[in-house]
């Protein structure tokens, strides 16, 4: 099964990008991983992605952070992103870019209900919380 594209996975935890990364080849897309903010924005600068997996808490930089970075210089890819967390949502919910990412999953979340998530994200349709 030949690859379409790739998708950036930004979570700080190991065992998580590894299994993110496993959905991710299902699609059938290529993962990226990133395991802190600033090599996020490192790939984001340098790189084009169908989609995004950001965890909000982030080594050395923010997840916020990354989605401020975006929502300046990469508008476009914000609908692409899936915004994936344990913060609490009064911590986000006013973040200006929030309102245009392409889905919000709180930790822990159904895999079925990222797989659709992605799914969605990279054939650019709706958002979804």
């Amino acid at each position: 099964m030949e690859t379409q594209g790739e998708v950036l996975i930004a979570d700080g935890d190991a065992a998580i990008r590894y299994l993110l990364t496993s959905i991710v080849r299902r699609l059938p897309r290529q993962a990226v991983a990133a395991d802190d903010g600033p090599s996020a924005l490192a790939l984001l600068r340098s790189h084009t992605f169908d989609a995004v997996i950001l965890d909000l808490i982030l080594p050395e930089l923010d997840g916020t952070d990354v989605l401020a970075f975006l929502e300046r210089e990469r508008p476009d890819m914000l609908p692409h992103v899936i915004v994936i967390t344990t913060m609490p949502e009064k911590r986000w919910a006013g973040h200006a870019a929030m309102g245009a990412v392409g889905a919000v999953l709180s930790k822990p979340f159904a895999l079925d209900e990222l797989q659709n998530a992605l799914r969605r994200c990279c054939n650019g349709a709706a958002r979804v919380y």
